[in-house]
């Protein structure tokens, strides 16, 4: 008979041990000093988001190198807290990376075994600081005690007297028992073993007495508590960690260290969860200690393993209990993320200890975890499921070749929704929308908001909802689609839920989860009045208050809102003011920056041109491009534009001094306007307070697709132009009585008019060329007025192009 032949393959935790002690006693980190000091680490805050800024090792730095983890642990051991970090608790952080610069074989090989293996070795590197604790003195005071130290104190008395009652008892009884109570003994100990025993010991717990956390950061990670909160980081390791998608993570990586990003949908509260369970028995006295595992569930024990009692004489005591924060998050995948047609998925994150509350609903995070399988009551196994943008050099010089170009608006508004036809003022608005205003928080407290809000009107077959899908689904980096018959207010805000423990839980609704991004609401015409009225509270104080069963709370709701809506009789009805045709208040309609009205109106012109450009695109659809045509067209990628739109909302552009006396002057002049066509025509129309403050956000939009810093004139009259094409999409009459005259003639009527209101015949140029753009024309338009009517001896321009001469 062969001899089976052992192949060593089992794991060598032992020699993992000793390494990792190795570890603790010899790593040191470099740290800087600034005259005798440590420099703290700087903290950037934007908005709600903190970024932590890594010092890098300079050459000119005065650094030193320190011991890394034993001064962290003695500390641990006299309990002496760190008062920065504001709570009283120990986290101890072991970068990957540390391992391989400490040691380039054996902890390189270590650092990968972690990695693989991440919930076995937590325990074992938490049984190895437990030794290396054991063995440094205490300084500890008796202010520090609390009652796990006294109860400590007191099991280790009980467990010595009953060792000495035990020898006392050997040595009075030295006679060996009877057989028949031997034969009892054993089959009532089998009977017992046969039992579950759920963790069960007699044995005083390691994780009882923990005073610490121990957690695995991955590679590319670097440690932000103490001590690495003061460390410098070498130059070649400031590389990050590379996060996963959710459609990413595969079964080959169960039981490893992954890191995932997503949008946090759901969040619970931080509820207490067992770590250890004591119990008493009533029998014989002892006390028994059930480890659970980071368990959701867990059966607690009713009979003694001491005294080998059949009966349930266990008693759970709480106050000798362990027990650690939990709160159970449900994150999502981002919507960038999710294939055409496909449902996002998701995965529960489970935080432990100082992990909690540290994500709300809304807020898109990148999280590291150990990937585990989840139990589903008759369903077997699940497992649990959870990227980030790429960047390269060629698309860092188109994103410079678009910022250099003569007019980087129209050619990136060009490229939203390409095969639609026409509508390029409504381009620019969305493209605007995409960029946003900037927020301003007052030192008051009082927040004024940047996003800009924009409704599309208009009769069906007009593009409404191609226009928006294409915004939302494509180019907006975090948005969130939904129909307004389809929604509901608490679809749109946020729902109370049951988690699995029966508690309450808030969950985001539509407005929430879009949080810093695009909310698209088709049929918005459609919703219930009491759904639609928790969208007026979003649209300006970009909050949702919800105050539902015993929850009160306030969740951020930081986004834009486009919404499409169709006429109640089908087609717009001319005759009949805004309000009236889509069934909305004027309180509601109030709150967008921008509303346009789309009209199918039979055109000769237009409808050729429609045609020509739908058949074009049919035709070249699936067609190879030659490299001539794709530069002549200027295609740009989704890619490059999401890019381009993220760096735009970096800049943070004010309003300077020259500029503001210009803006002032020129809503003035907008609110008298406004009022005398409100006199003499059906303007359904009014210039309010509110049309300032979006045309001051259109404006810092349009700088910051300049990258600019500051707000230009030029910016100014470009969001009045697009003011002014929004209201006059409203405004016009159904008989098109204002476009009886051509575009020549209304731009040359603006100059006659100005000049018997001044009476003078000479006009500056620069603010005819204002007056014209503020009303909605375009530079090419004013200037054919200017060949025209210079044909016909009208107009006079001097050869400096300053002023002009009306005869």
């Amino acid at each position: 008979m062969a001899e089976a032949v052992s192949i060593g393959l089992s794991p060598q935790y032992d020699k993992d041990e000793e390494t990792f002690l190795r570890f603790l006693r010899e790593h040191t980190i470099v740290q800087r000093q600034t005259h005798g000091t440590i420099v703290d680490i700087d903290r950037n805050h934007e908005d709600d988001e903190d970024t932590m800024m890594v010092p890098t090792l300079e050459e000119d730095d005065d650094i030193r190198r320190v011991p890394c983890y034993l001064p962290h642990l003695q500390r641990i051991q006299d309990r002496h807290f760190y008062e920065e970090t504001g709570n009283h608790a120990f986290v101890i952080e072991v970068p990957l990376d540390e391992l391989d610069a400490w040691d380039s074989v054996k902890g390189k090989e270590l650092a990968t075994k972690a990695a693989q293996n991440t919930v076995r070795y937590l325990e074992l590197f938490a049984k190895v600081v437990d030794t290396l604790l054991s063995t440094l003195t205490s300084h500890r005071d008796a202010q520090t005690r609390d009652a796990i130290d006294i109860l400590h104190d007191q099991r280790l008395q009980v467990v010595q007297q009953n060792q000495q009652q035990q020898q006392q008892q050997e040595e009075n009884n030295p006679y060996q028992p009877n057989n028949n109570n031997n034969i009892e003994n054993e089959n009532l100990q089998e009977e017992l073993q046969q039992r579950p025993d759920h963790g069960v010991t007699e044995e005083f717990p390691p994780t009882l007495m923990r005073r610490y956390e121990i957690r695995i950061l991955p590679r590319g990670r670097n440690g932000t508590l103490p001590p690495f909160a003061q460390q410098v980081v070498p130059k070649d390791r400031t590389a990050t960690a590379t996060a996963n998608s959710l459609r990413e993570i595969r079964s080959h990586a169960m039981g490893h260290l992954v890191t995932v990003q997503g949008l946090i949908v759901r969040a619970s509260h931080v509820q207490p969860s067992v770590a250890v369970a004591t119990y008493s028995c009533d029998a014989c006295g002892a006390e028994i200690y059930q480890v659970v595992q980071n368990a959701r569930e867990f059966m607690p024990a009713v009979r003694c393993p001491s005294c080998k009692s059949k009966h349930e004489t266990l008693h759970l005591q709480t106050r000798g209990s362990k027990f650690v924060k939990y709160q159970e998050l449900k994150l999502q995948e981002l919507p960038q993320q999710v294939p055409m047609g496909h449902v996002p998925r998701s995965m529960s994150v489970y935080c432990h200890g100082e992990l909690t509350r540290l994500a709300q609903p809304g807020n898109v995070v990148t999280m590291d975890g150990i990937f585990l399988p989840q139990r589903i009551a008759e369903s077997g196994y699940r497992a649990l499921k959870a990227g980030g943008p790429s960047f390269d050099e060629e698309m860092e010089e188109q994103i410079q070749e678009i910022a250099q170009s003569p007019d980087p608006v129209s050619l990136l508004a060009s490229q939203i929704a390409p095969e639609i036809f026409g509508l390029e003022d409504i381009k620019r608005a969305l493209l605007l929308q995409l960029v946003g205003g900037c927020t301003r928080k007052l030192p008051d407290g009082m927040r004024i908001r940047g996003d800009i809000h924009i409704c599309l009107v208009g009769d069906p077959g007009v593009a409404k909802s191609q226009l928006m899908k294409h915004v939302v689904q494509s180019l907006a980096p975090r948005s969130v689609y939904t129909t307004g018959k389809g929604s509901s207010g608490v679809g749109l805000t946020a729902a109370i839920t049951r988690d699995l423990s029966n508690e309450l839980a808030l969950e985001g609704g539509a407005l929430v989860l879009a949080d810093r991004g695009i909310c698209g609401i088709d049929e918005f015409d459609k919703m219930d009045e009491a759904d639609r009225t928790a969208i007026h509270e979003v649209m300006e104080q970009q909050t949702v208050s919800i105050a539902k069963a015993g929850i009160v709370a306030t969740l951020n709701a930081r986004t834009a809102v486009l919404a499409a809506a169709n006429p109640l009789y089908g087609r717009y009805h001319r005759k009949k003011s805004l309000s009236e045709n889509i069934n909305l208040p004027n309180s509601l309609i109030s709150r967008f920056d921008l509303v346009f009205l789309l009209l199918d109106v039979a055109n000769i012109d237009r409808d050729t041109a429609l045609a020509r450009h739908v058949t074009s695109v049919h035709q070249n659809c699936g067609v190879n491009v030659s490299d001539e045509e794709e530069e002549e067209k200027k295609t740009i990628p989704p890619h490059v534009l999401r890019e381009y739109i993220a760096r735009a909302r970096q800049h943070q552009p004010v309003m300077p001094p020259e500029v503001a006396p210009y803006v002032v002057e020129a809503y003035v002049t907008l609110r008298q306007e406004n009022h005398r066509s409100q006199k003499t025509s059906n303007d359904q129309t009014a210039m309010t307070a509110r049309q300032l403050l979006s045309i001051l956000r259109l404006s810092q939009a349009l700088a910051r697709l300049r990258f600019s810093d500051y707000v230009a004139r030029e910016d100014v009259d470009e969001a009045i132009r697009i003011t002014n094409q929004s209201k006059a999409s409203i405004s016009d009459d159904g008989d098109n009585t204002r476009r009886t005259s051509d575009v020549t003639s209304r731009i040359f009527g603006i100059i006659k008019d100005y000049a018997s209101q001044v009476d003078s015949n000479v006009i500056d140029f620069k603010l005819w060329e204002a007056m014209a753009l503020r009303k909605g024309f375009t530079t090419q338009q004013l200037q054919a007025t200017l060949e025209e009517y210079e044909s016909l001896n009208l107009i006079h321009i001097n050869d400096s192009r300053t002023q002009v001469t009306i005869f």
